[in-house]
């Protein structure tokens, strides 16, 4: 039995990647891993809390500036 593939150059390419925008979110900043249940510190070595995420519901990430 033959399959016959699509021909890929017909395919719309992904244009950029998904994550520059998260990347540039998080660019010289530092980042402390909780569990999602645990509250981020306001400030941790000297540094200010600019935001935090639950991206798997194993952990959170706690952003500082």
């Amino acid at each position: 039995m033959t399959v016959r593939l699509p021909n890929m150059s017909a395919l719309n390419p992904v244009v950029g990647d998904v994550r520059n925008d998260y990347k540039k979110d998080i660019k010289n900043t530092s980042v402390l891993i909780v569990m999602p249940e645990q509250k981020c510190l306001k400030k941790n070595n000297g540094r200010k809390l600019i935001d935090e995420k639950i991206l798997h519901p194993a952990h959170k990430e706690c952003y500082y500036k």
